[in-house]
């Protein structure tokens, strides 16, 4: 990102500069040069107020882009997509209305205003990170322009190069030439093929070389040592792909630590004051939520009571953070003993054990309400990879490649996971690939971001039974 992301980074930014000031222009104009809509008190001010507050509305706009991850290096040089517009166009909202009412004793700012700028602002922040994007391409694809590299090495680090590059052609990388060392990917037939390291270090010493990525296979990772010595009598940059085999990442990054180079594999990504504040926002939240929805909870509880037999909450020990138990609150939907015939097994879709009552509870997940007070307690948190019973992980802990890590942050009664409608009898496979992509994207924003859409899944009860 700190060699190749300069140019897309301030042509995107650019464009949202663009975006922003069109949105603007377009909402004074709509409002004050078309007649449509009568002006009540002074409009000779108008002009110099608004210039004034313009400032304040583009860098309103642009936070919201920063803040919906509208600047991450996945959409650095394709148009942006819709969902990404409309979040930032939301946020953008929310944010300009706040602002003109924080001057409303200096300047009642027009409120008409406030919503075609935010209207006008999808269309422009579309169009110019449409024309942004494409200049991008268009500039990485000029021949004197972009990245100059020679790739040593082969395989599957090779090959993983390879995907990656063309997966974000805003690098501008180009390789040149490859030493292999195993098989060469397919994109790279037409690089000149050096034999010999010899071969590699007089390309390098021509200057026509930028960078050199060595992408060796596990088995020959002992030329490493050798090939970083000769490359050192050169004024180029290496790079290291090491082979990890079919290792889970979760929030890799590499970094120097007192001078020696550290690249870390999976880092849980709450920690210090980022932990203090999901646990803030929690602790709060459940209290608050506990607070008001107390009478329908006593109501919920005396139902249970009264069509079946059995007391009206259910605890089950569950795994949590770091692989510790705890006793999970729900309010009883099955019969009493449910299990006593067929030991622990997933409900299933019109599953007789369940009582009628408690299928409309499922079905809107009003079960999950006692765990409001698990959150409260510290055993969970509202957002998170759902929790799983200890005799489930045991057997999926061998099953699926990184499954244990879901335990590196606390188990949530909702997650990334379940608002893409994966529940009940969804695929395993699929729901570890978003826990672990939560966990590898987590911020306070995605939290907040996953319990609105929450509470759409909840009226839908998709794949709840």
């Amino acid at each position: 990102m700190r060699r190749h992301g300069h140019l897309p980074r301030t042509l995107i930014f650019v464009a949202d500069v663009c975006a922003a000031l069109t949105a603007a222009g377009a909402a004074y104009a709509l409002r004050f040069w078309t007649g449509w809509i009568p002006i009540e008190g002074r409009i000779d001010v108008l002009p110099g107020r608004y210039l004034a507050a313009l400032p304040v509305a583009v860098l309103v706009m642009l936070l919201s882009a920063s803040l919906m991850g509208a600047y991450g290096d996945k959409i650095l040089s394709r148009p942006a997509p819709l969902r990404t517009a409309l979040r930032t166009t939301a946020l953008a909202g929310g944010l300009l209305a706040a602002t003109a009412l924080l001057y409303h004793d200096v300047f009642q700012y027009s409120r008409l205003a406030v919503a075609f700028a935010t209207i006008a602002f999808l269309p422009a922040f579309l169009a110019f990170r449409a024309i942004a994007a494409r200049l991008i391409v268009t500039l990485r694809r000029r021949r004197d322009s972009g990245t100059r590299a020679i790739v040593i090495g082969g395989d599957a680090p090779a090959a993983a190069l390879a995907g990656a590059l063309r997966a974000q052609p805003w690098t501008g990388v180009r390789v040149q030439a490859v030493s292999p060392r195993g098989e060469t990917p397919p994109a790279w037939q037409a690089a000149t093929v050096l034999a010999s390291t010899e071969d590699v270090l007089a390309l390098v010493s021509s200057g026509t070389i930028d960078e050199v990525y060595l992408a060796l296979p596990a088995a020959q990772a002992e030329e490493i040592p050798s090939l970083l010595k000769a490359l050192e009598q050169h004024p180029v940059d290496v790079r290291v792909i090491p082979d990890l085999g079919s290792a889970v990442l979760v929030n890799p990054h590499a970094f120097v630590l007192a001078g020696v180079p550290v690249v870390s594999l999976r880092e849980r990504p709450l920690y210090g004051a980022r932990a203090a504040a999901k646990r803030a926002l929690d602790l709060v939240l459940a209290a608050v939520l506990l607070l008001a929805l107390a009478p329908l909870l006593f109501l919920i509880a005396a139902i249970v009571r009264l069509t079946s037999t059995g007391g009206a909450l259910f605890a089950q020990e569950r795994m949590g953070l770091d692989g510790r138990s705890f006793m999970m609150l729900k309010f009883r939907t099955m019969d009493v003993n449910a299990e006593a015939a067929t030991g622990p097994v997933f409900t299933r879709a019109g599953d007789p054990r369940v009582t009628a009552f408690g299928r409309f509870l499922r079905r809107f997940s009003l079960d999950e309400l006692p765990q409001l007070w698990n959150v409260v307690r510290g055993d969970m948190s509202l957002v998170g990879p759902r929790p799983e019973r200890d005799e489930f992980v045991s057997n999926f802990r061998n099953s699926f490649p990184g499954y244990m890590l879901r335990l590196s942050v606390q188990a949530g009664m909702t997650g990334w996971a379940q608002v893409h409608g994966l529940r009940g009898g969804s695929s395993l496979e699929e729901r570890l690939r978003y826990d672990l992509e939560y966990i590898d994207r987590w911020s306070l924003l995605l939290d907040m971001e996953i319990l609105f859409r929450t509470a759409g899944q909840v009226l839908i009860g998709k794949n709840a039974y």
